[in-house]
């Protein structure tokens, strides 16, 4: 189960999982290290906290004409959602100076939209 690289990848802790989902955190814990199994229902609740399947979830590989993405991309999908177009709109051109800009430039842009978060 993958539960673990997701977790880390949402910065999430145990503790906070296992709270927000009312489970115990020893358990949580058995299912990252695999020494015990979640229930379906257990299973069904994490996939939905992470926004995930269940086959991700459990580290399957699933064949379909949807483009994969990783845990990480997921992750940072599931951030943007909260942001307003303005702060989309900076954060796109951001994202496009990471191949074609030195750092000073970056930073400038990463210092701007920090000012949408104030």
């Amino acid at each position: 189960m993958k539960l673990k690289e997701i977790r880390i990848a949402h910065n999430i802790t145990q503790k906070k999982l296992a709270l927000d989902l009312n489970y115990n955190q020893t358990l949580v814990s058995m299912w990252e290290h695999n020494t015990r199994e979640p229930s379906n229902k257990a299973l069904i609740d994490i996939a939905n906290y992470f926004n995930v399947s269940i086959d991700e979830l459990l580290g399957r590989n699933v064949i379909s004409n949807e483009i994969q993405l990783s845990t990480a991309q997921k992750c940072l999908i599931d951030k943007i959602k909260f942001l307003n177009d303005d702060q989309c709109q900076t954060l796109c051109s951001i994202i496009e100076t990471f191949g074609n800009a030195d750092d000073r430039q970056i930073m400038s842009d990463y210092k701007q939209l920090k000012k949408y978060e104030d």
